[in-house]
């Protein structure tokens, strides 16, 4: 981040980065973070923050996946992998996002598709 809290790979947009998303976070083989994003993550002009749907296992410090998995919705700093912000969005496969990228509205909602609909995750 920059003096103004901007992460530079998103000054004016012009710009590729060259700063690696998730740096590695001594996760196994070639993972670069332990987050389990269950959708695209999108990058927020707004703040420099990664939004996203993880997954977190149903029993914790497991790998697998289960039909009753919890999901959240999370932001993230791209530049350690850091969740800095989580709210609960349910539990099972009702919301499972199957790997699909949300959309960060002009206002700053954050849309997301699952199985069942549209999810809207405000600040508020």
């Amino acid at each position: 981040m920059d003096d103004h809290g901007v992460h530079p790979c998103v000054r004016d947009g012009s710009d590729v980065c060259s700063v690696p998303v998730l740096r590695a976070a001594n996760g196994p083989g070639g993972e670069n973070s332990p987050v389990r994003s269950a959708a695209v993550p999108k990058l927020s002009t707004a703040d420099g923050l990664l939004q996203t749907v993880v997954r977190d296992p149903l029993v914790p410090g497991t790998k697998g996946t289960s039909p009753l998995d919890p999901f959240h919705y999370a932001r993230i700093a791209p530049d350690s992998g850091q969740i800095v912000r989580s709210a609960r969005v349910g539990v099972g496969s009702l919301y499972d996002t199957l790997q699909m990228a949300g959309t960060i509205t002009r206002g700053g909602a954050y849309l997301q598709g699952t199985v069942s609909g549209i999810l809207r995750i405000t600040a508020g």
